[in-house]
């Protein structure tokens, strides 16, 4: 008799009286203890300086990326992005959704990932940026993309959905780009049930934060410098944070 082999078996964790009650005692549950302790040892495994925001999912993570990049003077009605033709829908929606021209391009067979030279033959006036889908934790060739990009003044977005911890040359992918999309879903091997995170440049971050909330300024109210006694609605956004039960549970798996 044939046996089932299941698509994933999802990590479970086993946590204390003491961290349940720890839990349930905070007063807010969205984006506080655990969702900045989170942060913390992401940004510690990563080994990077650069921001990093919670997000409920890696789809998220990608559509704030595309609104960022929407927001620049850069975008235009006809800019297109370069992805590859082999990858999770999401990474197209998060895209098309917000106005991209999307350029699909060609996967290796050993790999299944792009190239270098598919990614130069595919630039037009129009190509605004390139979405680098590390395939099954593989890594391609971040630091020659990289470059490309810079040269012909285009945005690298990483969707390092299922890569987080890897490195190359002791880097870490989804810290090379402007934007590092990863996925925290329960099919991967380090999950908060449902979540992900971005990593972002410094110079995206007061914007991605807003695009975080619904577009809203809501997180800088009543921080130094600023005055405002009451947020507004500044940019389109969306629904994208995390909850603190599903950063409650990453915390964890961060520890392992």
């Amino acid at each position: 008799m044939n046996k089932i082999i299941k698509f994933n078996t999802p990590n479970k964790n086993n946590f204390s009286s003491f961290e349940l009650k720890k839990l349930y005692n905070k007063s807010n549950y969205i984006n506080d203890y655990y969702s900045q302790i989170c942060v913390t040892k992401i940004a510690k495994i990563l080994k990077t300086n650069k921001k990093i925001l919670l997000t409920n999912s890696c789809s998220s993570s990608l559509e704030i990326a595309a609104l960022c990049i929407k927001n620049t003077k850069k975008f235009r009605a006809k800019s297109n992005i370069i992805m590859p033709s082999y990858t999770f829908p999401s990474t197209a929606n998060a895209f098309i959704k917000f106005g991209y021209k999307i350029k699909f391009i060609d996967i290796n067979h050993h790999d299944l990932m792009i190239t270098a030279e598919s990614v130069l033959n595919a630039i037009d006036t129009n190509t605004i940026g390139l979405v680098n889908v590390y395939y099954g934790s593989h890594v391609n060739n971040p630091k020659k993309l990289l470059k490309i990009c810079k040269e012909n003044g285009m945005f690298f977005i990483e969707d390092s959905a299922q890569s987080f911890g890897t490195k190359i040359d002791g880097e870490s992918i989804g810290t090379f780009g402007e934007f590092g999309c990863f996925s925290f879903h329960q099919t991967k091997n380090l999950h908060s049930g449902f979540g992900g995170a971005l990593v972002v440049d410094k110079k995206f971050y007061n914007t991605a934060t807003m695009i975080l909330d619904r577009g809203t300024d809501r997180e800088f109210i009543g921080k130094k410098g600023n005055k405002k006694k009451f947020y507004d609605w500044c940019i389109e956004g969306g629904s994208y944070m995390t909850s603190e039960f599903n950063s409650f549970f990453l915390s964890k798996e961060l520890d392992k």
